[in-house]
């Protein structure tokens, strides 16, 4: 499709997803580093336990000899662990400053 302004992740910005010629067309207005591509949620119900098993396995895919899966499967070269509450403040006080409850 066409729009004037858009909002993507960087890898939109490249083949696959756009031709070369396509991204000659482009113009990044702003970029924010450090966002991550894409989440992952534990349910508050999982034990505790079990959910840091989780988090471990699952940044094990960090290491050199199983980063080629991770950018495979997820097309992201690092997965991060963070605060859930700290990575959501700059949202819930754009809302805040904007007027709108979260």
């Amino acid at each position: 499709g066409q729009a004037d302004v858009a909002t993507v992740s960087e890898y939109a910005l490249q083949p696959p997803h756009i031709t070369q010629a396509e991204g000659k067309q482009l113009r990044v207005l702003y970029a924010i580093p450090g966002v991550p591509a894409h989440g992952v949620a534990i349910d508050d119900d999982v034990p505790a336990a079990m959910r840091q098993n989780i988090i471990n396995a699952m940044l094990k895919l960090n290491q050199p000899e199983n980063n080629k899966l991770l950018k495979d499967l997820y097309n992201s070269t690092e997965l991060v662990k963070v605060n859930h509450n700290n990575h959501l403040q700059p949202i819930r006080d754009a809302l805040a400053r904007a007027g709108i409850q979260p």
